[in-house]
This record gives structure tokens, sequence and C-alpha cells, in this order.
């Protein structure tokens, strides 16, 4: 990962305490916040909007997760807590430093009224454009980037484009790696693979075509070679080579090639002993992991159809696998399960080497999610909250609240995603809206209608545009994106 590029800028002192109350709020001292300091604060996270939950007990975790010992040691961060308190000595503010002094029990030697923090914070600032980039793609990364602004097209602009039907519910639906092309699956046995552009250039169309002509018209590739409802599917990485990865209730996960009009057969087909719930593309495309509705998660050579077990039993979820997501680089994946926990496991070795237990207060995993930069999984459950958890520390940095009015359980398996640069976060409520948060913060931006007639059964938003598709129990899947004049 590069390093964020430093400029000198100027920093105003309500820019500043806005840098240094952030401080505070990533070392769980909300309360500090509660003194007046008679600036405006709209842009840091406030703890009624994004309340900071208790981390868990220190976990062990394998080297290459740990965080670097200098930056995160005792005395670093000793160090920086007695800046702060001497900048708000410095500035008028000794009520609030002496309250922050007495909870961090610094108190000897007394921190003396000093500048020194305004001086270091205006002179090296990071430059937001890079940070948490991953090569070309923005993502998510709150140690560097304490704005909350959404640079972002809002969700509110997206314009309806197309909308086409399955003859059962609607139950999987993909994009591809370039957001080219997406994929939906039923429950009637067919996947059905559409163009994102012609998509697009129909949602620009002054004259719509009825809905039979449509469909035709953005269709790119009709399969069908499930007996069963179809419940996930994987896009093969690279975008050129057309290879798409289905998992049935058939007890299948079937391998196509979607590059000829004409061929509806599976290259290859993987038998299971259990209906499948999820299949997913090793990064570099060459295995897939399956879940089934029994608890064992394995690892299949795509080649040769061999598989992969941890050897330990205990690894292992106790519950049928709900959500699978791999990190870029492949080096870690995470599972969610039925029983409440989410995995994460070392993608080399294929053991798992962390378990969140009660993740959502014990109900079922319904989603999990990797950040472009594998620093943060984003998660939903049952209990109807979105979480947003540090890889590292293995726990939760915020929660995103208010999908469900009131708040209670959520009836079905319902996907929490990022945006493509990971500014928001999305979730299909059972009130019938996707509720849309700003990712950094919590701040609740929309409820849009999601107008099907019934639940909503999958949430897809493309990681390389502005564009995401919701799918439905009744049979249709329905297409948005920021339309390009």
């Amino acid at each position: 990962m590069q390093i964020a590029e430093l400029q000198i800028i100027e920093c105003s002192r309500d820019e500043f305490f806005r840098i240094y109350i952030t401080f505070l709020m990533s070392d769980e001292f909300p309360p500090m916040l509660q003194h007046k300091m008679d600036i405006p604060l709209p842009d840091v996270p406030l703890p009624e909007v994004a309340l900071p939950l208790l981390p868990n007990p220190e976990p062990e975790i394998p080297n290459h997760l740990v965080p670097d010992v200098s930056i995160y040691s005792h005395q670093v961060r000793d160090r920086m807590y007695r800046l702060i308190i001497s900048q708000l000595f410095q500035d008028g503010h000794g009520p609030l430093g002496v309250s922050l002094a007495t909870a961090l029990s610094l108190h000897e030697p007394p921190c003396p009224p000093s500048d020194e923090l305004y001086t270091i914070v205006s002179g090296l600032t990071p430059k937001r454009a890079q940070d948490g980039d991953v090569g070309d793609e923005k993502s998510i990364d709150l140690n560097v980037d304490s704005s909350v602004d959404i640079t972002s097209p809002p969700l509110t602009v997206y314009e309806f484009a197309v909308a086409t039907g399955h003859r059962g519910p609607v139950n999987a639906a993909a994009f591809n790696s370039s957001g080219k092309l997406v994929a939906t699956g039923s429950q009637d046995g067919y996947i059905k693979v559409f163009d994102v552009e012609k998509m697009i250039q129909r949602g620009l169309d002054f004259h719509k075509l009825p809905p039979d002509q449509m469909e035709q018209s953005v269709i790119y590739r009709v399969i069908q070679d499930h007996n069963d409802n179809i419940s996930s599917l994987s896009f093969h990485p690279d975008p050129d080579r057309q290879l798409l990865l289905s998992g049935s209730y058939d007890y299948t996960a079937r391998l196509f090639s979607f590059e000829k009009s004409g061929y509806k057969r599976a290259l290859r087909i993987i038998q299971e002993a259990e209906p499948i719930r999820e299949v997913l593309f090793h990064p570099s495309g060459q295995y897939a992991l399956i879940g089934t509705v029994h608890p064992t998660l394995r690892l299949y050579d795509i080649e040769t159809n061999r598989s992969f077990v941890s050897s330990n039993k205990n690894d292992q979820h106790t519950g049928s696998i709900t959500s699978l997501s791999y990190t870029k680089d492949g080096r870690m994946y995470c599972s969610g399960s039925k029983d409440g926990t989410i995995k994460l496991w070392d993608g080399i070795s294929n053991r798992c080497i962390q378990t969140i237990v009660s993740a959502h207060e014990g109900t079922q995993i319904n989603s999990v999610c990797f950040s472009k930069n594998g620093k943060y999984i984003l998660s939903s459950g049952k209990d109807a909250l979105v979480k947003l958890w540090e890889v590292s520390a293995v726990r939760p940095l915020m929660y995103y609240a208010g999908a469900n009015l009131p708040p209670g359980m959520t009836p079905f398996r319902t996907q929490a995603q990022f945006n493509h640069d990971e500014e928001q976060v999305l979730y299909p409520s059972a009130s019938g809206h996707l509720i849309v948060w700003n990712s950094r913060n919590a701040a609740r931006l929309a409820a849009l209608p999601l107008d099907h007639n019934g639940l909503v059964k999958r949430l897809c938003h493309s990681t390389a545009e502005p564009a995401y598709l919701t799918a439905g129990e009744d049979g249709r899947m329905r297409f948005y994106a920021k339309i390009r004049a």
C-alpha cells in the first residue's frame, strides 16, 4: 500500500479541532466531545450518529495482520494524547484537557500548554485524493481520512434504467469485475447475463420499449443447466475470460463459458452433498470457495475438482454458510454463517485464524464483504444492523442503524454493500426502502423506494462505476445507474 502523499496546507483552528476530536473518537473517548468548544462540528463523527462500540478482548492475530508496533505502541499513544491535552490548554479549553487527562491518567508529569500539535497538523496533512486508494481504486480508510465529505454521486441522482424478469424469485446476482456485465439467477433455474452499457443506453432513450423488447435488447446470454433454484453467482476475476460460476440447490456448482451465444451447458460440474448456498472465485481464478447448507467450507481447484478442507474440524462453522468474501490479493477470506459467527481465514493455508462470536447479537449473519484495501469487513445480520469491522484489531468500529423502524429483527436475508468508491453503504430494509449511509460516520443519507412487489432477495453495487441492481421475490431485476448524458 502506498503511503499517503503529504502536502503543506493552511489549517484553520476549526479544521484542527475536527482532526484531533477524531483522534479521540477512534480511541473510544466520545464523552470528551460533550464539552462546548463553540465551533460547528458537522464533519465530526459524533456519538449519536456513529457510536463506537467497545473492542473485543485482545485477540491472537497472525504475524501478517499485526499492526506496526512503532505506530501503535503505548509510548507513541501516550505522546499523542499529551500533545492533544497540551493543545486544549493552549486554546483555552482547560476543563476539557483536565477531563481527558483524568480519563487517561496522564497527570504526571503535568501537560503544559503548547501549540505543538497545531503546528504538526497544519504542516503535515494527508492529501485526501490518495487516502485509502488501492491502485486506481478508492477505498475506505479511517486511519488516514477523517473527512466525511461525499465526492461520489449520491444514490438519489441514480436513475432507473431497466427492469427484467424471471419466472420465479431472483435469488442471485453479481457484477463482473469491470462492471460491464451483470448476471441474475432465479428459482426457475435460468441464469441471464446482461450488458450494462446497453442498459444504461436504454435509460437514456426517450422512447421506452415494451418490457419484452426491452429485455431482449439488453440481454447478453441466457444459460439453463441447473435443475433447481440458483442461489449464488460469481464471475471469473479476469473480465476477459467469460466464465461464470453458479451454485444451486440441486447440489451442484457449475462453471459456464458464455463467450459463445449458443453454448448453454456447463464446462465443469462440482457435485456437493448438500444444497449450495454460496460460491466465490478466488482472485486468481484458479480456485473457488463453496459453502453449503452443511457447515463445512470447501475450497475447490477449478481445473481438477479437487477439494481442500481445513485439517482442524474446530475451524468450521456450526451452521449453514450464508456469505463469503475474499481480499483482493487472496491472502484472506471471511465467511458468515447461520451460527451467528464471522470467521477470518488464511487464504494460503485454508485455516481459520479468528472467529467473531455473536457478531450480530447471536443472530444469523446475512452478508460479509471486505473493503477493497482489505482493512475492513462490512457485515449485516438478522438483527437489522450493519457493522464495520477493523480487521487488524478484529473489533467493530461503528454500526449503521435505523434501517428498520422501529428497531428489531429483519425477517429475510439482506446484504449490505459498499458503493463503487466505498463512500456510501447500502442496505435494503424490510420496510421496502434502500437505506444509504455515509460509510465514514454512519450518517443516514437517504431512504429510496425499492419498487418491488415483495422482498428484495439480492442487492449488488458495481465496484467499477455508479450502478446497482436489486432482485426480488417478484421475479424482477431492477437496474439503476448514474445516467451519463
